[in-house]
This record gives structure tokens, sequence and C-alpha cells, in this order.
């Protein structure tokens, strides 16, 4: 059957060249500079031109926009324009050649139908998430259906230590998520000083300057997120410090929206601590890892009512001291983990 539009009249030839100047009208919209050949920077950001060992492979080799349904609302409209847009800065970039192409060695087209849009727009800017990780394993389950909405992302570290240079993040999730409103938190201030006004007009968020741990710095970002009715996705990418991530973890978590995701990075930085060659399995109970093994049994007291009264007592006290228990779901891989928010437990089943 024909889908309809809200108003309920049936979709026509005019309709559909509607969106298809959608398309074109994204071309004019204002986002990054061209992208010149070579490894070049965006107004001082890092892209991933064109170079000689460039090599297009998997899905990569053309660029996907993702799924888009017919049925927009005219907020979703002006989205796809601005994401034809950027779309168009990222075409201008060859994609590199990727350690975790996206459906390999997958068979199931449980895998291997997801959206590549993520994988695609990643591979050609020059973040390490689908190349030193497989991170598009994990964002490609939250992210691809939400590219037409209004979003609130925050994301620890802009990348002034990284070889590639400040910004690979922001020109990934520009064009991936047209209409969201980006925020970083970058603890080099000469760094973020440099680029804070071109953060903050292309991300149309705040770039925050400081240690992710300073309880000021997180102040003021919680009485944003607040005023702003929260985040959508905050991504730490940040020092990597199991004490960092902790604080941070600790403050903003009741910044996330129900129904948001908290991705955490590059957990083997601290897996095994306090350094490389002192292989010791991080045990600290303020440490992410042991965090999430807590958290499962945290989940499971909504089936309290199958256990034991000890079970039932240790739940009661985990709900009283746990500003966690409001996660109900864990999503780990190699190198990462998502916490997804519910809606705090009404309490325990009798």
């Amino acid at each position: 059957m024909m889908k309809r539009e809200p108003s309920g009249t049936r979709i026509n030839t005019a309709q559909l060249a509607s969106v298809a100047l959608a398309f074109v009208a994204g071309i004019i919209a204002t986002s990054f500079l061209p992208v010149k050949q070579g490894r070049q920077f965006i107004d001082g950001f890092a892209t991933n031109a064109a170079t000689p060992e460039s090599a297009a492979v998997g899905h990569a080799a053309q660029l996907h926009s993702g799924a888009t349904p017919i049925d927009l609302t005219p907020r979703q409209r002006e989205c796809l324009a601005r994401g034809e847009k950027f779309k168009a800065d990222l075409l201008s970039a060859q994609p590199r050649q990727m350690h975790h192409p996206f459906d390999e060695p997958f068979v199931s087209p449980i895998t291997t139908a997801r959206d590549p849009v993520f994988f695609d727009y990643a591979s050609r800017t020059p973040t390490d998430k689908v190349t030193a990780h497989a991170y598009h394993n994990l964002y490609s389950r939250y992210l691809p259906h939400a590219r037409l909405h209004d979003l609130n992302i925050l994301e620890v570290g802009l990348g002034c230590n990284m070889f590639y240079g400040p910004g690979a993040s922001l020109n990934l999730w520009r064009a991936l998520l047209p209409c969201a409103n980006i925020s970083f938190v970058e603890y080099d201030a000469e760094c973020a000083n440099k680029y804070k006004s071109q953060v903050e007009m292309q991300g149309e968020g705040r770039l925050y300057i400081g240690s992710q741990d300073d309880p000021k710095l997180l102040a003021e970002i919680v009485a944003d997120a607040k005023a702003a009715g929260g985040f959508d996705m905050i991504v730490d990418d940040g020092s990597h410090s199991h004490k960092h991530i902790w604080a941070t973890l600790n403050a903003l978590w009741p910044t996330l929206k129900p129904g948001g995701v908290y991705v955490i990075e590059d957990l083997i930085y601290h897996w095994f601590f306090p350094t490389w060659s002192n292989y010791t399995i991080a045990t600290p109970a303020t440490s992410a890892v042991p965090l999430f093994q807590r958290l499962i049994h945290t989940m499971n007291c909504l089936t309290t009512n199958r256990f034991s009264e000890d079970y039932k007592a240790w739940c009661r006290k985990e709900q009283d001291d746990s500003i966690f228990k409001d996660v109900i779901n864990i999503d780990c891989m190699p190198d990462a983990c998502a916490l997804v928010k519910g809606r705090p437990l009404a309490g325990l089943r009798d």
C-alpha cells in the first residue's frame, strides 16, 4: 500500500520532486570548507583527503546517506538538506584502508544488513573509531535511525593530542547527525582556545575547556545540560584515566535523557593499570569495568521476586545507594561499552 503524507493525500510526482529539491538545497547550506587534495585540514581541523596510499574498501567506496523515510516533518526535511551538504564535504575525501571492514567477517544478515552510514562517514574522517577500533559495531545500533532528529551530544576530548589533529569527531558527528548540537570538553587550553569559535560555530554547541574531573567545569556542563533538556548521547574519549572517567560519569549521568546512551571508549587503557608493564586487572569499584559488572546485577533486580530475601535486601540497598539504578542495557565490545538509560525503577517487585 502506498504510504501517505500526514495530511492524508497520496504521494505524487510533485511531492517526490520536493524531496529531491531538499537534497539540492543542502548544497548551499553552510558548513565545512571544501577539502583539498592531500592530508589537509578544514580551518585547522583534521580531514582525510585523497592520498596515493588511500584505498576504498567495503561499503566505504560509495558514501551512504542512511535510510531515508518518505514521510518527513518539515524539520526533518531541513535536517536532510543540511546532511546532504555535510555529506558532499566528506565525498571530497577518499576512504582510508580499513582495519575493520563493516561486513567482514560477519555472515548473518542480522549484522551485515545494518545501516552502514556510520562506518562510511567515519572512514572519510581521520578519527580512529573505525580503524584502530571497530566502534561502528556499537554506534550503528544507536545512531542511523536518529540521523534526522534534533540531538544534544557531548564528547569528552576534541582530539588535540591526536597525531591527526583536533576536530575529527566533530567532522563525523556534523555529517552523520546534521541537526545535532555538538559540544566538547578539551583539557589542552592552548589548542581549545585556538579552535573554540570554530568548534562552537560548526558544532552549534559549547567547547568546555578544562579537565574532565574538574568539579567547577562539570557543574557548568550540568547546568547547561539541564537548561537544554539533557543530553541524548555522551561520549567519553578523554584522558582514559579510570579516575577521570568515574568523575565524569558520576557527574554527567543524571544529565542523560531517558533512552539516551553514554559511551566510554578506549577502556583498554585502564583495564590494566597502573602501567602497561604491570598487567594487573583493574578492580577498584571506581573503575568503569567493575561498575559494568556490578550493574548487571543491579539490572537483574527487576526480577527479584524469583530470588531469595538476601538478594532482595541487596537490591534495595543498591537502589538506595546507586545513581545508576536506571541503567536498562549494557552494550560492550572490545575497547568500549555503552550504557543505555531508562527510567528509575519504581521499586522492587514483591
